[in-house]
């Protein structure tokens, strides 16, 4: 298992979020340099991991094209995409304008939009 990638949750004191070629997530106390918590993951290589607009809750984007929006604090997958190439970069709608949306990258050069709301491709 290898380190992917790193992320630092919002209001999350001291704390980081290790993403790993395992596909699971680690969150690590920095000051204490002890791991608090270890997501099982999804079985596919974690590229990288976005705060959503909600605490607690994040997207994580996988290797084999998979996005989940997880709830960190629930240990909770509230919504699973599927795209067709591995994920390189995730970014929410932060205007809080409606329809809520998640922009995800993808090695196949394709920027795809997200509806959170309807739980499907907006275009």
């Amino acid at each position: 298992m290898n380190v992917t990638c790193l992320f630092h949750p919002s209001t999350y004191l001291n704390k980081i979020l290790i993403g790993t070629t395992d596909g699971s997530l680690e969150l690590w106390n920095i000051k204490t340099k002890k791991m608090i918590y270890r997501f099982v993951g999804w079985g596919s290589s974690v590229s990288c991991i976005e705060q959503s607009t909600v605490v607690d809750v994040v997207a994580i984007g996988l290797v084999n094209g998979t996005i989940k929006i997880h709830n960190l604090k629930l240990d909770k997958t509230l919504i699973s995409f599927s795209q067709e190439t591995c994920v390189t970069a995730l970014s929410f709608r932060t205007d809080n304008s409606k329809p809520l949306l998640l922009a995800s990258g993808g090695t196949n050069g394709r920027v795809s939009l997200w509806d959170l709301e309807k739980r499907a491709l907006f275009y």
